[in-house]
Formats: C-alpha cells, sequence, structure tokens
C-alpha cells in the first residue's frame, strides 16, 4: 500500500490526494438517528463529560464547539454501522453511554467478522475534508491509542464525512464560541436549519454522508515510522492551522471499503 506525502509548498501544505465528496440517494442519515446523536452530544456538552482540548493542543473548545464534535462523531458511528452492515459485517450497537470526564470506551465499533471480532477507530470530518488525522500524542511508537484504557489495538480506522454545516451556521450566528452552551430547542432548530442549506428542503431531514475509506493498525504503524507528521502550528492551505501535532494519511490514499472484510480476513490468517 503506498501513500502520498503532503504537498510542501511556500509556508503550507497542500493536500494532493484528493476524494471528492460524491452524494448518493442511498447514503443518509434519518431524522431517528439525529435525534438520537443530538440529544447524545447535547447532554454531553451540556454535563461537561468531554475534554475540551487536544492532548498536545493549545486551543480549549466552548461547549458549542464540545457539542458540534461529539454529534459530528456520534453521526460518524452511526454512518458506519449503517454501511458495513450493507456488507454483510455484524457491527454491535452505538455505544450511548455517558462516561465521566477522563475515562474512555475502548473503541467507537466492534465489528465480527468469519468470527472474529476486530475494533474500529471512527474519524468524522466535513464534506471537503480529505485527511484522516491521528494526534501524535494519542500513540506509541507502535501504533496504539494510549487513551484505550486496556492498551487494545485499534484494528483499523474509518474516515466518514457528513453534510451537515451546523458549526458554519453557528459561526455565522456568532454564537459557536458563547461561554455558555445554546438552548437545547435553539440547537435542534439551528441543526434542521443547516440541513436546510445543503439539501433545499427542510420538511425531508436526511444527512448525507460518505465514506472515502478505510486504514489498518499496519498503515498506522507505517506512517508513523516513516514520518506523516503534520506539526502544530503548521499551516494546510490558507486556512486551516494544527491546534496539535498529527500523524496523517490523504483520503486517496486509504484503502476502499469494499474491501475491509476481505483484508482482515487475509491479514488475519497469515
Amino acid at each position: 500500500m503506498k501513500f502520498r506525502y503532503l504537498l510542501k509548498t511556500k509556508g503550507s501544505y497542500k493536500v494532493n490526494d484528493k476524494v471528492y465528496f460524491k452524494k448518493s440517494e442511498d447514503q443518509y442519515l434519518d431524522k431517528k438517528i439525529l435525534r438520537t446523536a443530538f440529544d447524545f452530544a447535547y447532554k454531553m456538552a451540556s454535563n461537561d463529560l468531554h475534554r475540551s482540548n487536544r492532548t498536545q493542543g493549545m486551543k480549549y473548545r466552548k461547549p458549542n464547539e464540545v457539542f458540534v464534535n461529539t454529534l459530528i462523531g456520534k453521526l460518524g458511528e452511526f454512518v458506519a454501522k449503517q454501511e458495513l452492515n450493507k456488507y454483510d459485517i455484524n457491527v454491535q450497537e452505538i455505544d450511548l453511554e455517558l462516561y465521566e470526564r477522563g475515562r474512555w470506551d475502548n473503541e467507537d465499533l466492534l465489528i465480527v467478522i468469519e468470527g472474529s471480532e476486530y475494533s474500529l477507530n471512527i474519524k468524522t470530518t466535513k464534506v471537503f475534508g480529505n485527511l484522516l488525522l491521528l494526534e501524535e500524542g494519542d500513540y506509541n511508537k507502535d501504533g496504539i491509542y494510549l487513551e484505550n484504557s486496556d492498551n487494545k489495538v485499534e484494528d483499523g480506522y474509518l474516515l466518514v464525512r457528513i453534510n451537515l454545516p451546523i458549526e458554519e451556521k453557528l459561526k455565522r450566528k456568532k454564537k459557536l464560541y458563547n461561554r455558555q452552551i445554546l438552548d437545547e430547542e435553539k440547537l435542534v432548530y439551528l441543526v434542521a436549519e443547516s440541513i436546510d442549506d445543503v439539501n433545499g428542503n427542510q420538511r425531508e431531514i436526511k444527512v448525507y454522508y460518505d465514506i472515502p475509506g478505510f486504514i489498518s493498525h499496519e498503515d498506522v504503524k507505517y506512517i508513523i515510522d516513516n514520518n506523516y507528521l503534520i506539526e502544530q502550528g503548521d499551516m494546510i492551505g490558507t486556512k486551516t492551522k494544527m491546534d496539535a501535532n498529527n500523524y496523517y494519511i490523504q483520503a486517496g490514499s486509504m484503502r476502499a471499503l469494499e474491501g475491509l472484510a476481505e483484508y482482515y480476513i487475509k491479514e488475519y490468517k497469515k
């Protein structure tokens, strides 16, 4: 498997292995799932249960930022489950337990392929996102995620892109960086409004998504060993400044989702 390095230009990095977002009418989350993820994210943010900064990061997130990040992240887990089920891969139910701050679940998703269990970490980004990022401070040199309480290896990582511009909506209304989380019903309205922004029809609540691909634990070890690293303060393009050191893989370098089951069957029979 070959991974491309980002293109280093004067003063910034440029993505040079893109996968453009492709809207498909059979790839969306419905109103029920959106509400479930919303309720989870609102409880996490309003009860201050999520960490407010990255492991090595300097930026501290406000409650509405935590809400947005948690909502998008949880929707990503629902996307992964929905898509993997299409390939007859058995996926555990989505974890909606509220953990106290500093305590984490050991994986986003647990899947079963031919009787064997594998853990998957789901990384969710915006529709124009083309990087799967792993914070350097969260991993050791063997690619083990240090936040896992039992040092369990994450077998793979999926990149999910969600077409829900709620962060941009809150920014435009100058609400994203408020010290207090917005009223629940106000946020419900703004989420629905942001769906209307991209779909043009607020009567039909559909959140569209795609999955550019996945990478394995062996891939993570490879990018660590070969220094696929963006450092804190580096710029991606002209607008995105890195808050912490991150390992990366570009979307165009990832493995195709339809090959996930075959990959693990072959890899673990070696």
